[in-house]
């Protein structure tokens, strides 16, 4: 995943997202911060592993499941705002 991809995905219209998706190509992430919109509910498996130089995620309150391994591999994450809604967080 890149910085091009993350401004295509948040110039789509809101109702193309609800979830992101599994496995997204992220091998040569370079995004150090995500503020994810608030239409997003739903995080599936490996969303963003290996995204090693990521810092920072912003999760919105409508996210009410993260999948398992979704930061694989994020050593740099330092902040994770978690929504109070959230009802499952697989491991």
């Amino acid at each position: 995943m890149n910085k091009t991809f993350i401004a295509v995905l948040a110039a789509l219209p809101l109702f193309f997202i609800s979830c992101i998706q599994e496995e997204m190509e992220n091998t040569e992430c370079d995004i150090e911060s995500i503020s994810l919109h608030k239409d997003v509910s739903l995080l599936k498996t490996f969303c963003f592993a290996e995204c090693k130089n990521l810092q920072s995620i912003e999760i919105p309150e409508n996210v009410s499941d993260i999948h398992s391994a979704s930061f694989q591999e994020c050593h740099s994450l330092k902040s994770i705002t978690l929504p109070s809604k959230l009802t499952i967080l697989s491991t």
